[in-house]
């Protein structure tokens, strides 16, 4: 069951790290988008910046996620 719980955290930390990369990526292609098409540059960075805060909080509560099941999984000291 421990081993279970342990590639379910390796699950978790992966996607959010994989959230933390697309995220990223999205953000900042949607931001230099914007700026080719004649957006201002303070309103593509405020867009930016709201983008990759949803990013980080998204990639935040998966990293909180895979810590719960890390702390309530049972130690085995077999």
């Amino acid at each position: 069951m421990a081993e279970l719980f342990e590639k379910t955290v390796i699950v978790f930390e992966a996607v959010a790290v994989a959230v933390l990369i697309f995220g990223t990526l999205f953000c900042l292609g949607r931001t230099i988008r914007q700026l080719f098409q004649g957006s201002k540059p303070h309103q593509a960075y405020r867009k930016f910046r709201h983008g990759f805060g949803r990013t980080l909080l998204l990639a935040l509560d998966l990293l909180v996620a895979a810590d719960i099941v890390l702390s309530v999984t049972p130690v085995s000291y077999t």
